[in-house]
């Protein structure tokens, strides 16, 4: 928390970063505005933000790592990551007890996340816990991350598709991935973000 609250307070100093594919009218502009001032995203060298580009675990790992402000605290100890441009993300979250990786010791950095590894993620750092009330959606009952993803919705982290769908094996997008982080430390923050989420 103190991490968060830390990064909350430096960026009011910190210019925010426009994109030429965000208009200022968006629904989400005020959200990736406000990422950009945490430092957690970054646009493309062409201008664009690039909102319904996939995201790989890496590029994931490295959003969560600077949402939160870890460090390494150990080895990560996984197969594929050294030498990986995002190792040192990798092992933030591994040292801190984030991530586990692969039965075959792997990560697989390079492989693109899906909604349901997004949730698993985001609900060991909220330490969730799924009420009594029936899931919101339709398509994760007995699922791996089940639980994650109902914890994560009761407390508004995570929204489905209008359908009653949450899709967790899809692949997330840029905007996704990032608005699942901006609701999480809106919450952590005690609502306090000037986002729309």
């Amino acid at each position: 928390m103190d991490a968060i609250k830390a990064i909350a307070q430096k960026s009011d100093s910190v210019q925010a970063v426009a994109f030429k594919d965000v208009p200022d009218h968006s629904r989400y502009a005020k959200s990736i505005a406000l990422a950009t001032k945490f430092g957690i995203v970054k646009g493309y060298a062409d201008g664009l933000f690039r909102a319904d580009a996939s995201v790989t675990r890496a590029e994931f790992a490295s959003m969560f790592v600077k949402a939160l402000g870890l460090e390494p605290t150990g080895s990560s100890n996984f197969k594929d990551v050294g030498g990986h441009w995002a190792e040192k993300d990798i092992k933030a979250l591994k040292s801190n007890g984030i991530i586990n990786g692969y039965l075959d010791g792997s990560f697989k950095p390079n492989q693109i996340i899906t909604r349901a590894e997004i949730a698993s993620m985001l609900s060991s750092i909220i330490n969730a816990t799924s009420s009594s009330t029936p899931i919101k959606f339709n398509d994760v009952s007995g699922g791996w991350a089940e639980r994650a993803i109902g914890a994560l919705a009761d407390s508004g982290i995570i929204k489905g598709n209008g359908d009653g769908a949450f899709r967790p094996q899809a692949h997330a997008t840029r905007l996704e991935s990032l608005l699942m982080i901006m609701r999480m430390l809106n919450m952590s923050l005690g609502l306090t973000l000037d986002i729309d989420v």
